[in-house]
């Protein structure tokens, strides 16, 4: 059973993750749009940015001051922050990612505009498995079992988000396009992938977590 300063930042981690998650998916909404020719969709989201981030970061304080208080054992409240922070970093770089495109504004060919959509949403939807891994955890649902089957579903989800990635970075590459196009899109893509990687990276940290549960 739960203590109470437990069950105080367990709330507190998954209210901070839901608003990563409705931060994640304004981002994706954003640049979809700007494959659909649709500029302020990324405007909105840049200009609100600042909002989302102070309130984010105050709600990252609250659990940082409760983990201090003593919830958790010594050993796990480092791994928990840090899931904090992993967060955060994903919400940063799907930020950035918004901006890129805002302050870029590549013209893509259709072909590639279906390559760069296909991935985006590819990208966006690898949070879900990892979200689902640490509310089992925060919740002491099935844990083993559960976070066992969301890491299959996010590698394989992975696996073709790569694949993906490398096949547009190829078609970039092989494009009739100027240096400076091929690089444009390039970072523009990159972008993207930096948000897949920082997901990965969370993911990662929720093994961890899980690993010295064992005894």
């Amino acid at each position: 059973m739960m203590l109470k300063k437990e069950r105080e930042v367990a709330y507190l981690i998954e209210k901070y993750l839901d608003t990563i998650r409705g931060w994640q998916r304004t981002a994706s909404e954003a640049v979809l749009s700007y494959f659909m020719d649709d500029l302020e969709g990324l405007k909105l989201a840049v200009l609100s940015k600042n909002q989302f981030q102070t309130t984010a970061e105050k709600d990252r304080q609250h659990i940082w001051q409760k983990l201090c208080e003593g919830a958790y054992l010594p050993a796990i409240r480092g791994s928990l922050f840090s899931l904090t922070t992993n967060a955060s970093r994903i919400a940063n770089s799907a930020t950035v990612c918004c901006e890129t495109f805002l302050f870029q504004q590549p013209k893509i060919s259709q072909k590639l505009t279906t390559e760069f959509s296909s991935i985006t949403k590819g990208t966006f939807n690898l949070f879900q498995p990892v979200y689902d891994s640490i509310l089992y955890y925060l919740r002491g649902m099935d844990v083993f079992k559960m976070t066992s089957r969301n890491t299959e579903v996010f590698w394989k989800l992975k696996t073709e988000v790569i694949l993906s990635e490398d096949e547009l970075k190829h078609q970039i590459y092989v494009s009739s396009l100027n240096p400076w196009r091929k690089t444009q899109l390039n970072m523009c893509a990159q972008s993207i992938t930096d948000v897949s990687n920082r997901i990965s990276e969370m993911e990662d940290e929720i093994q961890l977590i899980i690993a010295k549960l064992v005894f």
